[in-house]
């Protein structure tokens, strides 16, 4: 019985306690703070060197060993005409009611004069020092500023407020290390270090705010004319581009053409690659300004020497003498300055004559001509074709008389095959001084569909492997291969072979077509 009395005590003992837990564990979920998702306040940093509002600064003036720079802004006056309008067009007459008067601030150089500089270059080195931030806290100890370089300061800028308050930053010794320098304002106690490449900024001189624009107007696309000098093989090139007049203006196509040292159409790779290359020259540093002696540059006798020509006017652009670390001097007229490029982005002003030339002799479609007379050696070859761009209209080919309308089992055909090594014939090389006889060793005459003329094309043997070529019976300035005419090389056949190959398929076909 007693044992009964300890174990009721035992359970409801127990059960108060559960209820006791129960309670304490609602009133903890009822009490409990909702959590939250924001992040924990970051600790500041340290307060800038300067947080100025680029409309408060009226100047900012940055002396060091380069000399003195003046930045001065101003507030130009713009008229911001809206487009927008009930028709979709702004009325003539509603303009001024439709435009509004903004004023812009802008920074321009006010000392030294007469410097060619970049507005956009001013403005950035201008803002610059109006926001300088601070990457560490050093000292509130101005008794040793001989320690950290700010008793004389590589650079001090000067910021003019519009209210009349200046503000000075001193720009001291390099942190040992690298990567920082040490600042303080005039005046203050506290002394900082910021990033180098900010106090960098403030050891410019005016040769880095000259433009780095050295064409002026000028672009590869609206160059008209380009004439190129190289000192290494003495090569002299001149070219000019033609636009079709018949072509929409706002679908125009520039083509260039060589007319010396030879006259040919311009490499559609080679010259177009060349042209945008020049127009990729920019300079990594000027040098000086108005120099008196360019043979200090070696640029008296450059390496390459260009002349480009435009409706703006042109430029003379000249490369040359090593300016070491991969890098070559060069002075263009339109900033009348000597700058250092870097050789690591120009390779198409050091290509052959030939890679900048069509090396196609004459590259005609088939559709253009009407009959091609060719002469090699005991072989004549007369062409007659009747062929159109329209590709539903039937083709002709016939070859000394016989019909040439022969395919292989595939579709294509002879004649076309034999075709493309008549008009593939290459420019070997340039022989300019040559003064060759024009013994007419191989004749090629195309006549044209457009007005029945004729295009003469002779070769004269230079040696075992090459004919020079005239056109029109006028010496070309260079020679082709050999090859263009007697080579075996299958699918490279040149002008012989391939007239046996398509022969022999035009005596031995069955109902057009030979296999």
């Amino acid at each position: 019985m007693n044992n009964y009395k300890q174990w009721k005590k035992i359970i409801v003992f127990a059960s108060v306690l559960v209820i006791l837990i129960g309670v304490l564990i609602v009133n903890s979920v009822l009490t409990k703070e909702p959590a939250t998702s924001e992040d924990p306040t970051p600790t500041p940093g340290p307060d800038p060197v300067t947080d100025i509002d680029a409309e408060d600064a009226e100047s900012v003036t940055i002396e060091n060993a380069k000399g003195v720079l003046v930045f001065r802004s101003y507030f130009e006056t713009v008229s911001d005409v809206s487009s927008e309008h009930s028709s979709g067009v702004t009325p003539f007459s509603s303009q001024s009611s439709s435009s509004e008067v903004k004023k812009e601030l802008v920074w321009k150089l006010d000392s030294p004069q007469g410097i060619p500089y970049s507005s956009s270059t001013v403005k950035s080195r201008a803002s610059d020092f109006l926001s300088v931030s601070v990457s560490s806290e050093v000292t509130n100890d101005v008794s040793k500023l001989s320690d950290y370089g700010l008793d004389d300061p590589k650079s001090r800028v000067e910021i003019k407020l519009r209210s009349g308050n200046e503000v000075v930053i001193l720009f001291g010794n390099e942190v040992v290390g690298g990567n920082e320098y040490y600042v303080m304002i005039e005046g203050s106690s506290r002394i900082c270090t910021v990033t180098a490449y900010k106090a960098e900024y403030a050891m410019i001189g005016f040769l880095d705010l000259i433009d780095k624009n050295i064409f002026g107007e000028l672009t590869a696309e609206n160059t008209d004319e380009v004439e190129f000098r190289r000192s290494r093989d003495m090569l002299d090139l001149k070219a000019h581009s033609v636009t079709d007049p018949e072509s929409e203006p706002d679908q125009q196509v520039k083509t260039w053409e060589v007319d010396f040292p030879i006259k040919a159409e311009a490499s559609a790779d080679g010259f177009y690659a060349f042209v945008s290359e020049i127009f990729s020259v920019s300079p990594v540093e000027y040098k000086e300004l108005h120099p008196e002696d360019l043979s200090v540059y070696g640029l008296d006798s450059p390496l390459y020497d260009f002349v480009l020509t435009g409706g703006s006017g042109s430029i003379s652009l000249v490369l040359g003498g090593d300016a070491g670390g991969g890098m070559i001097y060069g002075y263009s007229d339109s900033i009348d300055a000597v700058f250092t490029v870097s050789l690591s982005g120009l390779s198409y002003i050091d290509k052959p004559a030939t890679e900048l030339i069509s090396s196609f002799i004459y590259l005609i479609s088939i559709w253009e001509v009407t009959d091609i007379d060719i002469v090699i050696g005991q072989d004549v070859i007369n062409c007659e074709i009747e062929d159109d761009q329209n590709k539903d209209i039937t083709s002709d080919f016939r070859v000394n008389g016989k019909d040439a309308n022969v395919e292989d089992s595939s579709g294509s055909s002879y004649f076309r095959t034999f075709y493309q090594s008549v008009i593939s014939i290459f420019i070997e090389g340039l022989d300019l001084d040559a003064e060759p006889e024009n013994s007419q060793d191989i004749t090629l005459t195309y006549t044209l569909k457009e007005d029945n003329s004729k295009v003469r094309y002779d070769f004269s043997k230079r040696d075992e492997f090459s004919y020079y070529c005239f056109r029109d019976g006028e010496y070309q300035g260079y020679y082709v291969s050999s090859d263009d005419f007697f080579s075996e090389t299958a699918g490279n056949e040149g002008i012989l072979p391939a007239y046996r190959i398509l022969m022999n398929a035009v005596e031995n076909q069955v109902n057009g077509v030979y296999q």
